[in-house]
């Protein structure tokens, strides 16, 4: 990261190279930040370009160039005095690295069908998992992009690297501003080999969030929350019959309050039309039971197939009838048995 930032205080156009997921759109972000020049930054994926509509985005049209096409600037123009960050880098086609061989060195190039010279000063940032160097790439454009160049390990050769982007997350993140991670939280970090790299640090940190039942009180994300996350995938479960995600929640019991229900009792009714006779409840109403603020975290343990608390459940989309009489889909569960709920 400190060398993102040395790079980013220089001129020159930058190239970053990694494996998926190893955190290359971080280190750009670095760069942006850090850049002396306060002109506008503008991104885009290189693989979401189709071949021949590509120099248009990037280098824009006249009006007439083709059937539809109108005087519009392209990312080039845009980010004039700034910043372009091409991810994917490797996806272009021959042809199109060469109009950006031409605009890296010299600023220049042509609205696609126009013969007037366009010139524009801008920073390339450019970003791939690919072996540029292998993979066929442009040389000239390789070594005119690599005036900088940052490659970034998986995490697992990074050594403390984790705690300094988990430090960067709980700073930057929205949903985790919030929090601060206690000591033996950066230890379960530091112990684990992170072979999803920087994005599975992000979804880990969210999920260990999720546990945390009163930020304002007491934000501490703890070794033991973290620790339940680690290693979980993003799998579907399908151990259930009929395609149920199963996952592990604490057991709620049925009760008068339960059976009392609209929207339980919509549920159960269209279950019994079904032929099933189990209990179901809405699984904002169990989250709500168990006390937490909202029921993502149990449909992120349905979704995933993975632990929630140790107790099994199963977690699908049921139909419903509302007040209006309208069918709709209702995230529900199957209750695991007719125990009672505390002070019942």
């Amino acid at each position: 990261m400190r060398l993102a930032e040395r790079i980013g205080r220089k001129r020159g156009h930058v190239l970053i190279t990694g494996p998926t997921g190893a955190g290359k759109t971080e280190i750009a972000k670095i760069i942006f930040n850090a850049d002396p020049r306060r002109g506008p930054v503008k991104i885009c994926n290189a693989a979401t370009l189709k071949p021949e509509l590509a120099e248009a985005a990037l280098f824009g049209t006249v009006k007439g160039a083709y059937t539809g096409a109108e005087n519009r600037p392209g990312l080039f123009e845009a980010a004039k005095g700034g910043i372009l960050f091409l991810d994917e880098i490797a996806e272009l086609a021959k042809p199109v690295q060469a109009s950006i061989l031409t605009a890296a060195e010299t600023g220049a190039f042509h609205r696609v069908g126009s013969l007037e010279e366009t010139r524009v000063d801008v920073r390339l940032v450019v970003a791939t998992n690919a072996d540029l160097a292998a993979d066929g790439f442009r040389d000239d454009l390789l070594a005119r992009l690599a005036q900088h160049w940052i490659e970034v390990p998986g995490l697992a050769e990074r050594g403390r690297d984790v705690l300094a982007f988990a430090a960067h997350l709980l700073e930057t993140d929205p949903d985790l501003r919030d929090f601060v991670l206690t000591p033996d939280a950066e230890a379960a970090l530091l112990g684990y080999a992170w072979p999803k790299n920087v994005r599975e640090v992000r979804n880990v940190l969210r999920w260990a969030s999720d546990l945390v039942e009163d930020p304002e009180e007491d934000p501490e994300i703890t070794g033991e929350m973290i620790r339940a996350q680690l290693g979980r995938g993003f799998r579907r479960g399908a151990a259930a019959a009929g395609g149920m995600l199963v996952a592990p929640v604490p057991a709620l019991a049925a009760s008068p309050e339960l059976q009392a229900s609209p929207a339980r009792a919509s549920l159960q009714e269209a279950a019994k039309d079904e032929g099933d006779e189990a209990e179901w409840m809405p699984l904002v109403e169990y989250a709500e039971r168990l006390g937490l603020s909202s029921d993502r975290p149990l449909k992120r343990a349905a979704l995933e197939g993975s632990t929630y608390h140790g107790v099994p459940f199963c977690a699908e989309i049921r139909p419903m009838v509302n007040a209006r009489g309208q069918l709709r889909g209702m995230w529900a569960m199957r209750l695991p048995g007719p125990v009672a709920l505390p002070g019942a």
